[in-house]
């Protein structure tokens, strides 16, 4: 993401300065990139690249970051949950995934990564991955190193699992 925000200003910096630019977006799948800003309502919007770049940009300065719906730690583990602004669904059908929780371990390694399409489900993903470390810290690292696949990431069933 840090990257993305380097490119953006960059691209602003471009603009204000008087020069021309030309945007392309191209499909991925069935849809092209889609760009989101949040309203007052912290509901998502669709923008435009530029819209969505001047959002990203200012949303940081104005004395909150209105990008992060929460953050907490449980035994050592991080969780964050944050607006992301484009839709990582990557041309599947169904609603954008444009906020995610994700989850690190004391030693910083991602165990957890969820994506959902509202700040409503976002918050209730959120307080779940909490609930979720709470019961299962031991049982993460230990399942996490033995098979991470996400297609197939069972929280209960490694919990269930590692009290057996």
């Amino acid at each position: 993401m840090h990257r993305q925000i380097k490119y953006i200003k960059a691209c602003l910096d471009h603009l204000r300065a008087g020069k021309k630019m030309v945007f392309y977006s191209r499909p991925r799948g069935k849809r092209m990139m889609e760009h989101y800003i949040l309203n007052d309502k912290n509901e998502a919007v669709p923008a435009h690249f530029m819209e969505w770049a001047d959002w990203m940009e200012t949303t940081r300065h104005d004395g909150k970051d209105r990008r992060r719906v929460a953050r907490s730690e449980v035994n050592g583990y991080d969780i964050s949950t944050v607006f992301l602004g484009l839709n990582h669904a990557y041309g599947e059908d169904g609603p954008p995934e444009i906020f995610e929780t994700m989850v690190w371990d004391p030693a910083g390694k991602e165990v957890y990564l969820m994506r959902y399409a509202t700040w409503d489900e976002a918050e209730a993903g959120h307080n779940a991955a909490c609930h979720w470390v709470s019961q299962a810290a031991k049982a993460i690292s230990y399942r996490f190193s033995h098979a991470h696949n996400p297609e197939k990431f069972e929280p209960e069933l490694w919990v269930n699992e590692y009290k057996e």
